[in-house]
């Protein structure tokens, strides 16, 4: 034992030593499975939220090109009805202009 540095003063280090390494050792160990398992559950967990928020943008993105194309159709129906809505004024307008000039007309032929 002397060859290894042992004498009466470190005896008790050495002592310490060997009971850390037969009791607190195992001990030490299954702490540390523990604490594995926790890590793998973790990084399973961190998986799993990057798969969920992978697949929410990818039906954020679809949801906001349905609206792009939803609003797109919307101001193209918009724009047909304000046509539709100026023809169908411009008719009456053209209907009013007539039934005055016939009235007129009606007007002056009994005169």
């Amino acid at each position: 034992m002397k060859k290894r540095g042992l004498n009466p003063q470190n005896t008790e280090s050495f002592v310490d030593l060997v009971e850390l390494g037969i009791v607190k050792l195992p001990e030490l160990q299954d702490e540390y499975l523990q604490l594995q398992d926790k890590v793998q559950a973790i990084q399973n967990k961190f998986q799993d939220m990057q798969y969920r928020m992978k697949d929410s943008d990818r039906r954020l993105k679809y949801n906001q090109q349905r609206i792009m194309e939803q609003t797109d159709a919307l101001n193209t129906l918009q724009q047909t009805f304000d046509i539709s809505v100026e023809k169908v004024s411009n008719l009456y307008k053209e209907k009013y202009w007539l039934e005055r000039s016939v009235s007129e007309y009606k007007n002056m032929d009994k005169k």
